[in-house]
């Protein structure tokens, strides 16, 4: 079964409509929240997400995880070959909107390394595809509508980015966009992985940014 979701566009470009998002690509949010096409947010009046990750968390592996397509399995059920890294975004806010074409980016920049690489995205299935678009198709997506994983992983807020190791334990998280923070976790997904780091922030990157809650 393959591990890449199905989607329809969910993306906007400025001055144009569909096709595969590319660089000046804005997300769009879903229907709850209301952005104009075409016009980047304004975030530097958010203060930057103060929030450094010092502790383990453990996270319930019994918890169902839905994948965007296929039936849906235990959390630990992915875990059985590789460490989790995942982003959990809510589509329904600006904050996690924003950060999707980097999080991709940052995704992917692992995903030769030794892990599992997906988002987690408070909504339904149909919602995630919506949202993602083309990138559904490019990445392991899960729908997560209750947020009971993303919060057995130690998430309160979103934009946020966690490595789950295979004995369940939260070994690194970054809620809220903080590059300093993010880079953290993306150091300790190498060093796990013995692999590169991305580039955080990279050019196009938003500033800094606290999250939005999720649930």
């Amino acid at each position: 079964m393959s591990e890449r979701g199905q989607g329809d566009c969910g993306l906007t470009h400025q001055g144009r409509r569909g096709g595969i998002a590319g660089a000046g690509d804005i997300a769009k949010t879903l229907d709850r929240m209301h952005i104009r096409d075409g016009i980047a947010p304004d975030v530097t009046r958010y203060a930057p997400a103060a929030l450094a990750f010092t502790s383990v968390v453990t996270a319930a592996l019994d918890l169902d995880l839905q994948p965007l397509d296929g039936d849906a399995r235990p959390l630990g059920d992915w875990l059985t070959t590789f460490p989790l890294v995942s982003v959990v975004l809510d589509p329904f806010t600006h904050e996690s909107a924003w950060l999707l074409d980097t999080s991709k980016r940052i995704l992917e920049h692992f995903s030769g390394a030794d892990c599992r690489i997906c988002w987690i995205l408070t909504c339904s299935v149909d919602d995630a595809k919506r949202f993602l678009g083309p990138y559904a198709e490019e990445v392991l997506a899960f729908a997560d509508p209750s947020g009971a994983v993303s919060k057995s992983l130690g998430v309160e807020q979103a934009p946020a980015i966690a490595l789950l190791r295979q004995d369940g334990e939260v070994t690194a998280l970054a809620e809220g966009w903080d590059p300093d923070t993010w880079r953290d976790v993306a150091e300790a997904v190498a060093a796990l992985t013995s692999w590169s780091r991305p580039t955080i922030p990279a050019a196009g990157d938003p500033v800094a940014y606290s999250g939005t809650p999720i649930g």
